[in-house]
């Protein structure tokens, strides 16, 4: 099966999209969901006093959050549209804290299939 024109159409291009904020509510559904309340993410005081800000977002909120960007992306880079096809990981990279109130974009490129 070869690949779709819209994915092949996209290769090394860089796409940002999904803005969203990081909102008290989502932090605290995702730690009820996770069982994770470590104080970090849950308590405004105790985080002031690590790094003078709100709390911090769990960092696989944010990967949970550009998994569902991706797929509702219109170039289907997960190809969500083939019913054979199947997400069997994916790699991501956290490169600074996310807090309460932050907004978020993802900003990913289709690099090539893997076939490995």
């Amino acid at each position: 099966m070869g690949l779709g024109s819209d994915f092949a159409d996209s290769l090394g291009k860089e796409v940002l999209e999904g803005h969203r904020t990081v909102t008290e509510s989502a932090v605290h559904a995702f730690a009820s969901l996770t069982g994770d309340y470590a104080r970090m993410h849950l308590d405004h005081e105790y985080a002031r006093s690590l790094h003078g800000g709100p709390p911090i977002a769990h960092g696989l909120l944010s990967a949970s959050w550009a998994l569902g960007i991706l797929t509702r992306s219109p170039l289907d880079p997960l190809c969500i549209h083939d019913p054979s096809a199947g997400v069997v990981g994916f790699r991501i990279r956290l490169r600074q804290a996310v807090s309460i109130g932050d907004t978020l974009a993802l900003r990913w490129k289709t690099l090539g299939p893997d076939l490995g």
